[in-house]
C-alpha cells in the first residue's frame, strides 16, 4: 500500500477483509496462518488404550534415603549414555533424590512402553544394566528400525508371535526383525490377486469380477504358516534365516531318536 494513502486507510477494516480472504486468526498484532488441513489426531478421545507412545522406553521410578517416595525418570537419557555437559533424566533424578550415585537407589517401579512387556523389581542385579536395556530399546524406538517401512507394527507383531514378555528378549527380536515375514491385513486382498493371476484364475472373463481375492490371501497366508494377530491388522511369520541371540540364551533344541 503507498505510504500516501496509508494514513487514510481503515486498518480494522482492512485486517476484517484479510481475514476473510486468508485462514488464520489475528492474535494482538500478529496474524496466525491456519492450516490447510486438519492434522492427523493420534488420540481420538476414545482410543488411548491403542495410542503406541515411542517418545520413551521405560519409566523407573526410584527411591533413595533421603527421598523414600521416590521421583521419576524417563528413558531413554542420551547423557547417562555419553557423558556430557547436559543434564540428563537419571541425573536430574538423582539430584531430586539427594544422591550421588545410581547405587544409592532402590527400584521401586518400573514402566515399558511396549505392550504386554513386564519387568520384575527383582529381574536386574545392577540398576545400571536396566537403564543400559532400557536406553537401547529407547534408541531402537526412535531409529524406527532405520527406516525399515511399518517397523512398529512388524515389531509389535513379532513380540505377539513370540509371546514375549521378557525385555531382554525383545531386544533380541528387534535385532532380529529379517528373521520374520510380515503383511498387512490392508494388502491381503492384493496379494490374493497376484496369486490368482500367477494361476490364471482370471483367463476366464466370466470369473474375473466373481472371484473372493481376499479369502484366498487369507487361505494363502494361512497354508504359508502365517498368523492374524489380535488385533486383526498383520499377518506374521518366522522365516528360516537365522536368529541371533545376543541377550537371551537359545531355546533348547529336541532331537527326538525314533526307533521301531
Amino acid at each position: 500500500m503507498p505510504e500516501a494513502v496509508l494514513p487514510y486507510a481503515n486498518l480494522q477494516q482492512i485486517g476484517f477483509r484479510y481475514e476473510e480472504l486468508h485462514p488464520g486468526v489475528f492474535i494482538g498484532d500478529c496474524f496466525v496462518v491456519l492450516p490447510g488441513r486438519e492434522p492427523k489426531q493420534t488420540y481420538d478421545g476414545t482410543n488411548l488404550d491403542k495410542v503406541q507412545e515411542t517418545d520413551w522406553s521405560l519409566r523407573l521410578r526410584l527411591a533413595a534415603p533421603a527421598v523414600p517416595k521416590g521421583a521419576w525418570a524417563c528413558l531413554p537419557d542420551h547423557a547417562f549414555a555419553e557423558p556430557d555437559s547436559r543434564l540428563g533424566e537419571i541425573a536430574l533424578a538423582l539430584r531430586e533424590l539427594k544422591a550421588e550415585t545410581i547405587q544409592e537407589c532402590d527400584l521401586l517401579e518400573v514402566r515399558c512402553s511396549l505392550p504386554g512387556i513386564t519387568i520384575l523389581q527383582d529381574e536386574y542385579d545392577d540398576l545400571n544394566d536396566l537403564i543400559r536395556d532400557g536406553n537401547d530399546l529407547g534408541f531402537l524406538l526412535e531409529e524406527q528400525g532405520q527406516g525399515m517401512p511399518d517397523f512398529m507394527e512388524k515389531f509389535t507383531a513379532a513380540l505377539e508371535y513370540e509371546n514375549c514378555h521378557r525385555l531382554q528378549e525383545a531386544l533380541d527380536i528387534a535385532q532380529n526383525l529379517h528373521c520374520y515375514d510380515f503383511m498387512r491385513a490392508d494388502d491381503v486382498g492384493a496379494f490374493g490377486k497376484r496369486e490368482l493371476e500367477k494361476r490364471g484364475g482370471f483367463k476366464n472373463p466370466l470369473l474375473r469380477d466373481c472371484m473372493d481375492t481376499v479369502g484366498l490371501g487369507e487361505a494363502l497366508l494361512e497354508q504359508q504358516g502365517y498368523r492374524l494377530n489380535v488385533s486383526e491388522t498383520a499377518y506374521i511369520r518366522r522365516n528360516d534365516r537365522e536368529f541371533q541371540h545376543l541377550r537371551m540364551p537359545a531355546p533348547p533344541r529336541h532331537d527326538w531318536d525314533m526307533t521301531m
